[in-house]
């Protein structure tokens, strides 16, 4: 790897070298494989980073604070139709939050396209991607000239960089009155919450909306769903849960009327497995890629190595084959699909996951397969990525943390994200916790892709 100028150095030659050794390196080194907890976190991965960990010293030419890598503008003048913002970061997301929480209509690209030319800038074109925000004047008029002062305070308060265009017509791409610059409908968001959930997830989720995105949700306890108009909200989420009500009564019938009548539905973790009950539903658990009836056992003659004769003191330490601890896969993502938006183009899109569970779901069938696991890992025990972390390797599975032996074979060819088109609405799956604590920040785009991207295209 080259060391670029503008490439962030953290050096390991400090004071807290022990605490940049932790945060940083790839490839976690376990003792024993029977662990509490996760078993892996470095940054690179955990915030979606390009990097390497270089074993020769390299200096830095300047020191950097927190501060000094925090900026907006806002390039606008008088004869601006329109203002752009790239779509990539939470920032963007808390950008986008703010802006309809502002009474800001805002368009989205569906498309890559670009600009002649933007006010104030040199250069004499800039691209911008897919999800990138476009806010046209044509509709804010009823914000009259105040549109430039709320896009330029939300600008200041998430740091992003905005751009007035002059003309609606593009250099390349979808030109601003393009079926490609889709209207955002604001979304009206209901969680459900309590008995049949799983608390933690939930609080992640109510976390992620009230503190992080700053966007306003209702939370709905279990025992009211089925009292509720289900119309009144335009995304319904479902944490982590056994619901069920889901499975008894008329509640999982009223949610699929309401999907196909244009409401999206996001759903973690085991909620899948229960919406998988439901007829219609495209979502499936994957077989396990196991061992039979007998354990492993081929009827062969009866020796040591008979799993059926393993001793009790050795349960939890067999057991460990069939586990994942919080290991990272590395998961091939569609670009070109909403849900993906901002994790790079469709032939080279990637998100690393942090995987907490071998219960797994096989690739939807009828659906879009937006993130997917496409090959188990490097093999048994402690998965091993590459030399250079974020970078685009061959392996798309397993990097780092553990593994089981018996549960890398779960994980291949398995669904990470993915949407199923359901009538008029949708339902988005995520088979893994993209908000896991509230640290794994690569994925927090992902949710925000869900609430506002997913059913508007």
């Amino acid at each position: 790897m080259t060391v670029q100028e503008g490439d962030l150095l953290v050096s390991a030659y400090q004071p807290k070298s022990a605490m940049v050794q932790v945060f940083f390196e790839p490839e976690t080194a376990l003792s024993d494989s029977l662990t509490y907890d996760i078993t892996a976190w470095s940054a690179f991965y955990r915030f979606g980073l390009e990097g390497a960990v270089l074993e020769s010293r390299v200096e830095g030419s300047e020191s950097l604070m927190a501060e000094d890598l925090r900026s907006f503008s806002v390039q606008a003048r008088g004869d601006d139709v329109a203002f752009v913002s790239e779509w990539n970061s939470m920032h963007d997301a808390r950008f986008l939050a703010g802006l309809l929480e502002a009474g800001v209509k805002v368009r989205f690209a569906t498309e890559p396209f670009t600009v002649h030319g933007t006010a104030g800038q040199s250069t004499s074109s800039q691209t911008y991607g897919r999800g990138s925000l476009v806010i046209t004047k044509e509709n804010n008029r009823h914000l009259g000239d105040s549109l430039e002062q709320i896009v330029r305070n939300q600008a200041r308060m998430f740091d992003r960089n905005v751009a007035g265009i002059s003309s609606g017509l593009m250099k390349s791409g979808p030109d601003l009155g393009s079926s490609q610059m889709r209207l955002l409908e604001k979304p009206v968001i209901a969680v459900l919450v309590g008995e049949g959930t799983a608390s933690t997830q939930a609080g992640e989720i109510w976390h992620f909306l009230d503190q992080q995105l700053r966007y306003p949700a209702t939370l709905v306890h279990t025992s009211m769903a089925d009292e509720i108009d289900l119309h009144e909200f335009t995304t319904l989420i479902l944490p982590e849960g056994r619901y069920g009500n889901l499975q008894s009564g008329s509640f999982g019938e009223d949610l699929l009327a309401w999907v196909r009548d244009g409401g999206r539905l996001i759903s973690f973790g085991a909620a899948n497995r229960v919406l998988s009950q439901l007829e219609g539903i495209r979502i499936k658990p994957k077989e396990n890629g196991g061992n039979g009836a007998n354990g492993g056992y081929d009827g062969g003659s009866a020796d040591d190595s008979d799993p059926r004769l393993m001793q009790y003191g050795d349960r939890e330490r067999a057991g460990a084959a069939n586990l994942t601890t919080g290991a990272v896969f590395r998961v091939a993502v569609d670009g070109s699909h909403p849900l993906g938006y901002g994790y790079g183009d469709m032939d080279g899109g990637a998100y690393y996951s942090l995987r907490n569970s071998s219960a797994t779901f096989a690739y939807l069938d009828g659906g879009w397969n937006v993130g997917t696991v496409r090959w188990k890992g490097a093999g048994a025990g402690e998965a091993r990525g590459a030399g250079e972390a974020g970078h685009a390797e061959a392996t798309w599975g397993a990097v780092s943390g553990f593994v089981g032996s018996k549960a890398l074979a779960q994980h291949e060819k398995s669904l990470a994200f993915g949407v199923q088109e359901l009538g008029r609405g949708r339902i988005v799956y995520f088979a893994d916790n993209p908000l896991f604590r509230g640290f794994w920040e690569s994925g927090k785009l992902l949710v925000a892709n869900a609430i506002f991207f997913v059913g508007n295209d």
